[in-house]
């Protein structure tokens, strides 16, 4: 399948670029938190909750920008406003100085994550085409998460944790790089003179919405399940699995794996299962695919559920961001993907202020457990509400621009 060389461009700057991303979280960032500094579940919950906020907020000034300037411009920016905030993490050797350096990594890297992922409406005018162009984007993301952890792990086995968060400043210059030369859809925009007024209209807009609402009632309940292993997941591999922080790499790139493979299965997922039924039921089967990753110590079962849940996970993102933006005007996706990402911030932060706590009573995997399954059967209560909505034949917004 040879892809038009826009397409291309922006895919293999995605991958590039999240690849260092994902190695500096997973095995970096993850890995100085449990391992260097030894900390508890209560202290990486606070790093993570650092993230979160400064996430939070970067996406809802990215969001703005991306409506304003298009996703080219903020993602190039971006990616090179990024470079010394990752080289300045090699700093960090405290949990206060850390918690401050996920900070402005939340805050730098969100205008780069908003910006890619609303590269869609302006990469083809087809609503038949969006799926499609979303899958191989989101593809080359996931193909990231086998090779940032794998390079991740291997650059912590030979050298040192730091040398990582140098990998992720490189990336980021690469993939600014190679998006120079995209050419990007003219979309007219109506320009407010506040940023705060131009995203307050993309919540609105959301909110005056049936399908957006599900959508992002949605989007939040699977967030709030991966708030939890934010906060605990690395402990998991640590006083659980008792596994060595390459572990961290390795095992992560095998749920990478899976992702890759379940985002370019969108491409090849039935007309009848691109739906809200289909957004569902693949946010319903989180909840087994935890039990499999999560549900015993062994680390090979651990991985052979981590490529499980990575398929499923896979599928699950694109495919809901091809639905949400099929029901928002061209104009408008920078502030609607800018909302739903600061909305899903929000989310994570509640299990990182609680899930230390239920871990110390009911343990680290039990709680993980516990999220995975709350998440299905949140989604199969509400399941009526998103077939009715396929019944109802909602059409896509007629797009603009």
């Amino acid at each position: 399948m040879r892809l038009e060389p826009n397409l291309a461009r922006v895919a293999l700057a995605r991958f590039i670029s999240r690849s260092g991303g994902l190695a500096a979280f997973f095995v970096g960032i993850w890995g100085k938190v449990a391992y260097q500094m030894e900390a508890t579940a209560g202290e990486v919950a606070v790093v993570m909750a650092s993230l979160s906020l400064s996430t939070l907020a970067g996406s809802f000034l990215a969001g703005v920008a991306v409506d304003r300037y298009s996703p080219r411009r903020v993602l190039i920016w971006g990616e090179i406003a990024f470079v010394p905030v990752a080289l300045a993490v090699t700093m960090a050797d405290t949990i206060p100085s850390m918690a401050v350096m996920a900070a402005l990594v939340g805050f730098f890297g969100a205008p780069v994550f908003t910006a890619v992922t609303s590269f869609g409406p302006y990469l083809t005018s087809e609503p038949s085409a969006l799926a499609r162009v979303n899958g191989i984007i989101e593809g080359a993301g996931m193909a990231a998460f086998v090779a940032g952890p794998a390079l991740g792990g291997l650059i912590v086995k030979f050298a040192s944790i730091d040398w990582i968060f140098v990998m992720d400043a490189a990336t980021s210059l690469v993939a600014a790089v190679i998006v120079l030369p995209v050419a990007v859809r003219q979309i007219a925009h109506t320009e407010e003179r506040h940023a705060l007024t131009e995203f307050k209209k993309g919540i609105a807009f959301g909110a005056a919405s049936p399908p957006l609402r599900l959508l992002l009632f949605t989007s939040v309940a699977v967030w709030l399940m991966i708030g939890n292993f934010s906060a605990l997941e690395p402990l998991f591999y640590r006083d659980v699995a008792k596994a060595q922080p390459d572990a961290l790499g390795w095992v992560n790139a095998i749920f990478g794996g899976g992702m890759a493979v379940g985002s370019l299965a969108l491409t090849r997922l039935s007309a009848r299962w691109r739906n809200f039924r289909g957004v569902a039921l693949l946010a319903a089967v989180n909840g087994p695919a935890c039990l499999l990753y999560v549900g015993t110590p062994n680390l090979k079962i651990i991985a052979l559920g981590g490529a499980v849940w990575g398929f499923f996970v896979g599928l699950w993102f694109p495919l809901h961001r091809t639905i949400v933006q099929s029901h928002t005007p061209d104009e408008m996706v920078g502030r609607v993907t800018g909302a739903f990402g600061a909305f899903g911030e929000g989310a994570q932060l509640i299990p990182l202020a609680v899930a230390p706590q239920l871990a110390r009573v009911w343990g680290i995997q039990e709680i993980l457990i516990g999220a995975g399954l709350a998440l299905t059967a949140v989604i199969l209560l509400r399941y009526p509400r998103f077939a009715a909505l396929d019944a109802m034949a909602l059409g896509p917004q007629p797009r603009s621009g």
